[in-house]
């Protein structure tokens, strides 16, 4: 429900709904993954803030070893 709220109230715009999800509180990281990935299949990657993304990606592969572009593109192999 905080999803669907958040997502119809700020016209599916990535930076004010994850705003309302991180301000309303409780399971705010769980809901938060799901309206990323929602957002990110409505708008595609490349219409999301490129400095939130960049950032998303160095974390992941600096800091824990797991390379998210190299991950997306073996599950693209697989789908075609």
């Amino acid at each position: 429900m905080i999803t669907q709220t958040a997502l119809l109230c700020h016209q599916f715009d990535f930076e004010k709904s994850m705003a309302f999800i991180i301000n309303y509180g409780r399971d705010n990281d769980t809901v938060g993954a799901v309206a990323g990935a929602i957002l990110g299949a409505y708008w595609g990657a490349d219409r999301l803030p490129q400095a939130q993304s960049k950032l998303v990606r160095e974390v992941c592969k600096n800091q824990l070893g797991i390379d998210l572009e190299k991950l997306a593109q073996q599950m693209t192999d697989k789908v075609y």
